[in-house]
Order: C-alpha cells, then sequence, then structure tokens
C-alpha cells in the first residue's frame, strides 16, 4: 500500500499577526508559518495505517517559508519520503493545488492502484476544505 499525504503551511495564529500594506493580506515578513493541524492528523494517521497494514508513506507539500521543519517531522514520526514541490506558490489556491499534486504525482510515477491519498480536512487560511482529484 502507498499512502500519500499532501500537507500546507499556515500562518501560526499564536504568533502577532501584521497586516501588510495593501490592507487585505498578512504581511509575510512577520507571520510564523506551521503545518496545518488536520494535515499533521492526516500524517500521523497515515503512518498508524502503514504500521498495521505495510507499505510506505510519503509527504507531499508546496514549497512555503518552515516547510523543510514540517517535512522532517514527518520523517522522524515515521514518514518514508518527504517530496517538496519547488515554485512560487503565494496566491495558489486549493483546487489549483490539487491540480499541480496530481501532475507532480503522474509525471512522476507515484500512484498506481495500491495508492490511497490523504489529507486534512480543512486550513485556517481558506475555506476551501475540499479538493477534487481525478485521474
Amino acid at each position: 500500500m502507498n499512502l500519500i499525504v499532501f500537507m500546507k503551511m499556515v500562518p501560526d495564529v499564536i504568533e502577532e499577526l501584521k497586516i501588510s500594506d495593501d490592507g487585505k493580506t498578512l504581511d509575510s515578513d512577520w507571520i510564523r508559518m506551521k503545518l496545518n493541524e488536520c494535515d499533521e492528523n492526516a500524517v500521523e494517521e497515515a503512518i498508524i495505517l502503514k504500521e498495521k497494514f505495510g507499505g510506505t508513506v510519503t509527504t507531499v507539500a508546496l514549497d512555503a517559508p518552515e516547510l523543510d521543519d514540517a517535512l522532517f517531522n514527518a520523517l522522524a514520526k515515521g514518514a518514508d519520503k518527504a517530496i517538496k514541490i519547488t515554485g512560487d506558490w503565494k496566491d495558489t489556491h486549493s483546487p489549483a493545488i490539487a491540480e499541480i499534486f496530481v501532475k507532480y504525482l503522474k509525471d512522476n510515477n507515484l500512484i498506481d492502484d495500491q495508492t490511497i491519498i490523504m489529507s486534512g480536512s480543512q486550513a485556517i487560511d481558506d475555506i476551501e476544505g475540499e479538493l477534487r482529484i481525478t485521474w
């Protein structure tokens, strides 16, 4: 079984947030990012499934501030591979992110009929809580 977990970095709302000069977005120079809590739960569940049924866990995320720490933590918890897709993803929203993930998985032959894809149900920085993926 091949378990793939999509991960997303979100603002750490415990920290002080500052509005950027445009008055519409958060100033990214002052934001500390962390792994979305629901995605962290998905990573942990994938590792439990791997331990119970065998297989591999691969985490996949778009490059973002402090992502390396989240990928390292996933590996430390028991994930087998951590993939960072590099690029400028600043204004990319969930539907487009889903398409990027699917293209990456297809182009790199990471999916087959034994693949389970997992992700968190939502993130604190958007309300697009579903990803529709079609192979």
